[in-house]
């Protein structure tokens, strides 16, 4: 039995979880979420994958909401249902709701996006006529510049907030943006779903340090010669729930060195420059346990 602190603290699945319907706000069920993270040097793509379940006998017009961080750059959207494929576009806002609520009306399946007017962090994705007793997969990859910790190490930071959390109920309530305040999921709850994380990690030159102070994972080298790409996945005998954000914490041999990378975006290209000068005397075990104790 959960304690009491627990209960209060635990999700209530009514009122924050999940995808909803917009006619009666009821939630959609979540079946499966899964987090590719890709990192190139300092720069990480990441890419959500949720798997929703329209359990209902009715054509249901859907709504969910999610975070987007102050620095980073959304890069694509796609949904998923039956054997259509629905792939996200930037258009004139009027003109894109205009499209939606055309093919809505004639009876399409359709998306679409928007920045909350109330919380500009937030995307808001509207998804017409999801036909009944169906799933639907819905995909959205940002591109993040990794942070920089101790003056030693990459630090990329997988918010657990970014999960389903926001509903059109919940950004009504006065602390939306007190993210402290969310409720834990409790694995007691059967409808807990798991948190699938995999990670890759690939440098342009040795990896020299790499941690995960968040969880426990697995590493795997997948250039076991120059150690120059590392795969970290989740231990798959533990179930995790999007409770405590995934952090990675990764060092190379030129990471005090200034770094470039040049990258595909949209229809063409977007560049990012980086340096920071060696400063921190301290070894790279030496820094990361200053790091567990709190420092940044």
């Amino acid at each position: 039995m959960q304690n009491q602190d627990q209960a209060k603290n635990s999700l209530n699945w009514h009122d924050y979880f999940g995808l909803y319907s917009l006619k009666n706000q009821e939630p959609i069920p979540l079946k499966k979420i899964k987090t590719i993270v890709n990192i190139k040097d300092f720069l990480a793509t990441v890419t959500y994958s949720q798997i929703y379940v329209n359990h209902t006998d009715s054509l249901l017009e859907i709504e969910y909401f999610f975070p987007i961080s102050s620095t980073a750059c959304f890069h694509s959207f796609k949904a998923i249902v039956e054997d259509k494929e629905i792939i996200g576009m930037v258009k004139e806002k009027n003109i894109a709701k205009e499209e939606y609520q055309e093919t809505v009306k004639e009876g399409g399946t359709t998306t679409y996006a928007e920045i909350s007017k109330k919380n500009k962090d937030v995307l808001r994705v509207l998804l017409g006529n999801l036909p009944p007793q169906t799933e639907i997969q819905i995909d959205f990859s940002y591109i993040e510049k990794l942070n920089v910790s101790m003056n030693k190490f990459w630090r990329f930071t997988l918010y657990s907030t970014l999960n389903p959390r926001y509903s059109s109920q919940h950004l009504k309530r006065k602390k939306t943006q007190t993210l402290a305040s969310y409720p834990l999921i409790s694995g007691l709850d059967p409808r807990a779903y798991p948190w699938e994380v995999s990670a890759t990690i690939t440098s342009k030159s040795r990896i020299t340090f790499i941690q995960c102070p968040s969880h426990e994972v697995e590493f795997n080298h997948v250039d076991s010669v120059r150690d120059f790409v590392y795969k970290i996945d989740l231990k798959r005998n533990i179930k995790n729930l999007p409770n405590k954000n995934f952090v990675l914490l990764y060092a190379n041999e030129i990471v005090n060195k200034p770094g470039s990378i040049i990258s595909p975006y949209e229809e063409g290209y977007c560049a990012s420059i980086t340096f920071f000068p060696e400063m921190n005397p301290k070894s790279d075990d030496d820094a990361y346990k200053a790091f567990l104790e709190g420092s940044s």
